[in-house]
C-alpha cells in the first residue's frame, strides 16, 4: 500500500498530527479518456476518474474509511459498527476495512429489493464475519442501531460508529483529498480540467469531498452529482451542508483552510432514480451497456449507470461548450465469493424472509 504524503497533509501540515488515517487507498487512482464513448455520446471529450480498483476495499468507501477506521483505532474501539441496505457496498466495504485493521464489523440492514447482488452482498458479509442485524421497513433504522451499539458496549466490543456511506465531515476528508488529487493531475497535464464531472449522490460525502477539494485546489469544475436515493437524503442543499461541515471540521483542527464556500460548485442531478434504490431502469442498463461495449468498462445499475446515464442525457449542452467532461467512477467489481463463504440457508432466517416472494 503507497502510504506517500496526502496532498492535503502537504498543503496543510498542521492536519497530519491531528488526523489520523488508517491507508486503504493506493493514490492516486487513474484518469484515462474514453475516446470511443465519447463519439457514441456525442461529446467532445469524455474522460474517466478510476477508483475503482483500490485493495482491499476498493470503490468510493475506501477513500472515507482511511478516516473513519483510524479515528476508532486512536480512540482504542474494537468494532466498527453502521447501517445501509441490504444489499450495501458500504458495509462490505466496512466489513472489509474492519478485518484490515484487526476489528469486528457489526451492520444494521433495511430492507431493498430484492435480487442476486444483494444476496452476493449478504453472503459476503457472513463469510468475513460480520454480524448483521434486519431491520425491515426502518428507514433511518435509528431504533435497531441504538440497540446494536448498546448491545456492543455492553459485551465489550467498544464501537466506533460509522455513518451511512461513511459521510460525515471526517469520512468525507477522504473526498476532499481525491478533489485535491485530481486537480494536481490536471496541473502535471495528466488531462485536461473538466467543465464537468459526473459523480453519483447518495450519502452526500464523495461529492461534497469533491466539490471543496476542487474549490481549494482552485478549479472551475462543476460537479453534477447524479442522485440514486430519495431525495430527502441526496439533494443540493444537503449536499452542500456537508460541503461546509467538512470545512469547518477542517478549519476547527487549526489547518489554515481558506474560505472556499463561495466557489464551490455543485449541484444535483434528479430524474434517474427509477422506481426506487437498486433497481433497474432502462437508461442506467442502456449506459452500462455503450461504456462496456466502447471502452470495456463495467459499470453497475444503482450508482455508477445510473450517472452515465444522467451525463449522456445531458450531453447536448455539455457539447455546446467544447469543453471534456469527466465521469467518476466509484464501482468497485466483485470477484468470486472467498474461501469459507457459508451456504444460503445458514443465514439468519430474516434474510430469507427478506426474499420471500421476490
Amino acid at each position: 500500500m503507497d502510504d506517500a504524503p496526502l496532498l492535503l497533509f502537504e498543503r496543510y501540515p498542521r492536519l497530519r498530527p491531528v488526523l489520523p488515517r488508517f491507508p486503504l487507498v493506493r493514490r492516486p487512482t487513474p484518469v484515462r479518456e474514453l475516446p470511443e464513448l465519447a463519439r457514441r455520446l456525442g461529446l467532445p471529450e469524455l474522460w474517466l476518474k478510476d477508483d475503482s480498483g483500490a485493495p482491499p476495499v476498493g470503490g468510493n468507501k475506501a477513500r472515507k474509511l482511511e478516516f473513519l477506521v483510524a479515528a476508532g483505532k486512536a480512540r482504542g474501539r474494537r468494532s466498527l459498527v453502521t447501517m445501509g441496505y441490504l444489499g450495501t457496498n458500504h458495509g462490505l466495504a466496512t466489513t472489509l476495512a474492519a478485518r484490515a485493521a484487526g476489528m469486528d464489523a457489526e451492520l444494521v440492514l433495511i430492507e431493498e429489493v430484492a435480487s442476486d447482488h444483494v444476496r452476493d452482498t449478504l453472503l459476503r458479509c457472513a463469510a468475513l464475519g460480520a454480524r448483521m442485524h434486519y431491520a425491515p421497513g426502518e428507514v433511518p433504522s435509528v431504533p435497531t442501531a441504538a440497540r446494536v451499539l448498546g448491545a456492543a458496549f455492553v459485551g465489550g466490543r467498544a464501537p466506533e460508529w460509522i455513518p451511512p456511506g461513511g459521510s460525515s465531515a471526517r469520512g468525507t476528508v477522504g473526498y476532499v483529498e481525491a478533489g485535491l488529487e485530481l486537480a494536481d493531475q490536471v496541473r502535471r497535464g495528466e488531462l485536461p480540467e473538466p467543465y464537468r464531472i459526473y459523480v453519483p449522490l447518495g450519502s452526500a460525502g464523495t461529492a461534497a469531498g469533491i466539490a471543496l477539494g476542487l474549490a481549494m485546489a482552485g478549479l472551475s469544475s462543476e460537479v453534477r452529482a447524479v442522485r440514486v436515493v430519495d431525495p430527502r437524503m441526496a439533494s443540493t442543499s444537503r449536499t452542500i451542508r456537508l460541503v461546509a461541515a467538512t470545512w469547518r471540521f477542517l478549519r476547527e483542527r487549526r489547518a489554515g483552510v481558506e474560505l472556499v464556500g463561495p466557489r464551490v460548485r455543485l449541484r444535483a442531478v434528479a430524474g434517474f432514480e427509477g422506481a426506487g434504490y437498486g433497481t433497474d431502469t432502462p437508461e442506467a442498463l442502456a449506459a452500462m451497456r455503450d461504456a462496456r461495449e466502447t471502452e470495456d468498462l463495467e459499470l453497475e445499475v444503482t450508482y455508477t449507470g445510473r450517472t452515465l446515464a444522467a451525463l449522456a442525457h445531458e450531453a447536448s449542452s455539455c457539447l455546446q461548450t467544447g469543453r471534456p467532461v469527466l465521469l467518476w467512477n466509484t464501482f468497485h467489481p466483485r470477484g468470486p465469493l472467498p474461501d469459507g463463504t457459508p451456504p444460503w440457508q445458514e443465514l439468519p432466517p430474516a434474510f430469507h424472509h427478506a426474499f420471500e416472494g421476490a
